[in-house]
């Protein structure tokens, strides 16, 4: 049986690709049938809608017990980092407590002296909540879109704090005013129009702010 091809949905990622198919994201993203996608993205957490993804047929794996003892097997987990910072009005939310809800569980923390949260979430979890005093945050794992799109400039924006509307992929005014922002703070032309300057002025201050 060979392997068979997979259309990305909105959302996803290799993690949660690769767990819904019995993988780790590591073994579909090294495939040789994706090495057209690896070329392609910049990454395998950053994935565009109707991308296909090669799945390989799953290997069994054998092991040989000695009966009338008792073994014990642990499965590999496939947890996802969430690292954010979070502000209020430019100022970090410094050394403040936090609840994270997510898979019917509740886990407490507190942020560091520059606002930062780093905690491990499954890729594959539906719904996720970040309760900090009376503010609540939607931190849900979801993949970014390629930033050359107008939902993964959107997405990016919003994460470096330039945009503050819905990424729902339209080049609205808000989505136009926070390019202008972005590309004023880069001494860039201001044009408010995502060309190749401003795609990769985005593209170093996210990956500086990871």
């Amino acid at each position: 049986m060979g392997s068979k091809k997979y259309k990305v949905k909105q959302g996803e990622c290799m993690s949660s690709i690769a767990h819904a198919h019995g993988f780790f994201w590591e073994t579909l993203w090294s495939d040789a049938d994706n090495e057209e996608l690896r070329s392609e993205r910049e990454s395998p957490f950053v994935l565009e809608a109707g991308d296909i993804v090669s799945i390989p047929p799953l290997r069994q794996r054998k092991e040989t017990c000695q009966t009338g003892v008792r073994h014990t097997f642990r499965r590999k987990g496939v947890p996802a980092k969430l690292s954010l910072q979070l502000c209020v009005g430019g100022e970090p939310l410094a050394e403040v407590g936090y609840i994270l809800e997510h898979s019917g569980q509740e886990f407490l923390g507190a942020t560091d002296a520059q606002g930062h949260v780093e905690v491990y979430i499954p890729p594959y979890t539906p719904k996720a909540i970040l309760r900090v005093g009376d503010r609540v945050y939607d931190v849900t794992p979801r993949s970014l879109d390629p930033a050359e799109t107008i939902r993964g400039a959107q997405a990016r924006l919003a994460n470096l704090g330039y945009y503050h509307g819905k990424v729902h992929g339209k080049l609205d005014t808000l989505t136009g005013l926070a390019i202008r922002r972005l590309q004023a703070d880069h001494e860039l032309d201001v044009t408010g129009e995502l060309d190749d300057p401003t795609i990769s002025a985005l593209k170093t201050a996210y990956a500086a702010e990871r």
